[in-house]
């Protein structure tokens, strides 16, 4: 039989946090215990996984080294090799000028990856060398973009942001962040956040769904019942 992917296991629990967070008993759901404090009263670890950041940006401003050493080479062969290191010099330097042009162009880059912890007020990052949190009221702007890829802007210490967060938990932030600072975002009231073909996944798995504690509940809606 086949076996869920964690990224439709994350789901799957996700699905129960939320059916939790709104029949008011999220207390129900485990803690993850952690190795540092957290900043709320109250707030828990949902769940924790790996992450990976990017950054809409340029990776070059458009400069770039021209070369302009001068060859002379003497011999019998001096006028062929000078030529044709002038013409390798000129090749080289055409090379290196479209190379910088396209490094100018801004595009998605990565510019953080690690450990993450999600709670049901935001979320905090662990890389290498550096620790970092997100409380949902910085961030005023959500949207998946792909299953366990989510664009967020907001405002850092070091100014505004427009990220790709990509996780397997990258719904569980979403949902909520969605429920305390926009619950009629159209992707959580469809509600949107499900990736294309899960429920498949977990009937061809024989995983039964999480169960649906309210009556208003958007789960229940998409399922039609």
């Amino acid at each position: 039989m086949p076996q869920l992917n964690p990224h439709d296991v994350a789901i799957w629990q996700t699905w129960h946090i939320n059916e939790l967070f709104g029949a008011e008993r999220l207390e129900e759901w485990p803690a993850v215990p952690t190795h540092f404090p957290l900043q709320r009263s109250g707030e828990r670890v949902l769940a924790q996984g790996s992450f990976v950041i990017s950054n809409y940006q340029p990776v070059g401003d458009g400069s770039y080294m021209q070369s302009n050493g001068t060859f002379f080479a003497y011999g019998r062969h001096a006028a062929a090799f000078t030529i044709g290191a002038v013409a390798g010099q000129a090749i080289g330097n055409s090379r290196r000028r479209r190379q910088a042009e396209r490094n100018s162009v801004p595009r998605w880059v990565q510019i953080a990856r690690g450990h993450i912890w999600v709670t049901q007020f935001g979320f905090y990052c662990q890389e290498v060398s550096t620790f970092y949190s997100w409380d949902h009221w910085s961030i005023s702007s959500m949207q998946l973009v792909g299953p366990g890829h989510l664009n967020l802007q907001g405002d850092s210490s070091d100014g505004p942001i427009n990220w790709i967060l990509s996780s397997d938990w990258a719904e569980l932030i979403f949902t909520m962040w969605a429920r305390h600072r926009h619950p009629q975002h159209p992707q959580l009231t469809e509600p949107g956040w499900i990736p294309p073909g899960w429920f498949d996944n977990l009937r061809r798995a024989g995983q039964a769904l999480p169960p649906i504690l309210t009556v208003d509940s958007p789960l229940r809606r998409a399922l039609g019942a």
